[in-house]
């Protein structure tokens, strides 16, 4: 097995939402609106507009930066994926790298 991998199959609930969910896959999806407006009322960040989803963290790193392009920095972790920082500058952002600490 792969370190990602889960020896469990997936529970009941899971498969009845895969098979539920399958369905629609005839349809396009509603832009993550429900997930979104739950995260941004979790999270206290007003409105599903304020949350950004994507396919992983590359692509969304990438539609922030191409967002917010030059106006304004761009932040990343100093030991993070090295793309991050390209696809940052190459987007015309400042980038801001931090190091976090467990102290």
């Amino acid at each position: 097995m792969m370190s990602n991998e889960n020896p469990n199959p997936p529970s009941e609930k899971v498969l009845e939402a895969i098979n539920k969910y399958a369905r629609m896959g005839n349809r396009y999806p509603d832009q993550g609106l429900v997930v979104r407006s739950k995260i941004a009322e979790i999270k206290w960040i007003g409105r599903p507009e304020n949350v950004l989803l994507g396919n992983g963290s590359s692509e969304v790193y990438e539609t922030f930066s191409a967002v917010s392009g030059s106006r304004r920095g761009s932040h990343s972790a100093y030991a993070c994926f090295g793309i991050y920082k390209l696809r940052g500058t190459i987007l015309g952002a400042k980038m801001v790298l931090y190091r976090w600490s467990t102290r």
